[in-house]
């Protein structure tokens, strides 16, 4: 009969886990919205053959998770988004399948969402941009003789600045202002993985490999947790 269910889903690719987990948050989430009361540990039916396990007939599954990945690299989406998207076109109250989440109109919203989201925070890092060099060249004008870092400094920790913990942190990064970014690196963590793929792709080179890399593995962890 193969591995156990617990067994199974712990032997999961390290991306399968991930989306597998975000797939039990939205059914989690859908199942809270239409029946009014929350779901509770343990109680939510997630189908071994889903996993890729063995039937009774000695029939071994393709992991569900594994298509919605391949499925998801076809149309240059991020998997979880495609996961998102799926509960969010579905046409009645059942939640959709794993095999329902790489429908047409899935996949489509999936890629509408990504390009609008990169627009977005596109236009926004630009702005924060922007807004850093300004604030940099009124304090030179006031203040001449103050050293680059000190005047970076000061505009980190200003409330006036608009920009979010992220932005700050790679901020603090680019200008060696080391100790604010162990400040603010935790907040900075909680805004990158409510959408990894796309800050990837818009601030990839201004945020230090080994602090997408740490907030994967806590996303991962935070995911793992779901069940």
């Amino acid at each position: 009969m193969g591995a156990t269910y617990p067994t199974l889903a712990r032997a999961l690719p390290e991306e399968e886990r991930r989306v597998r987990a975000a797939y039990i948050l939205e059914r989690k989430c859908h199942l809270m919205r239409t029946s009014g009361f929350d779901v509770a540990r343990g109680t939510l039916v997630i189908s071994k053959n889903w996993d890729g396990a063995t039937d009774s007939r000695g029939v071994r599954h393709t992991s569900a998770w594994k298509t919605i990945i391949q499925q998801a690299s076809r149309a240059h989406v991020d998997p979880v988004s495609l996961v998102k998207a799926a509960f969010m076109v579905m046409q009645n109250d059942a939640p959709p399948l794993p095999t329902q989440v790489y429908s047409n109109d899935a996949v489509k919203a999936a890629q509408c969402l990504r390009k609008q989201s990169v627009s977005l925070m596109s236009d926004e890092l630009l702005a924060h941009q922007r807004e850093a060099e300004t604030m940099l060249a009124l304090l030179r004008l006031s203040r001449p003789d103050t050293e680059n870092s000190k005047l970076w400094r000061e505009i980190l920790v200003s409330p006036v600045f608009s920009a979010g913990p992220l932005f700050r942190y790679g901020l603090a990064c680019w200008t060696a202002q080391a100790d604010l970014a162990r400040r603010i690196r935790y907040s900075a963590t909680m805004e990158y993985i409510q959408a990894p793929d796309v800050y990837d792709e818009v601030m990839g080179k201004f945020l230090p490999p080994d602090f997408r890399e740490g907030s994967r593995q806590l996303l991962e962890k935070l995911l793992s947790d779901i069940e």
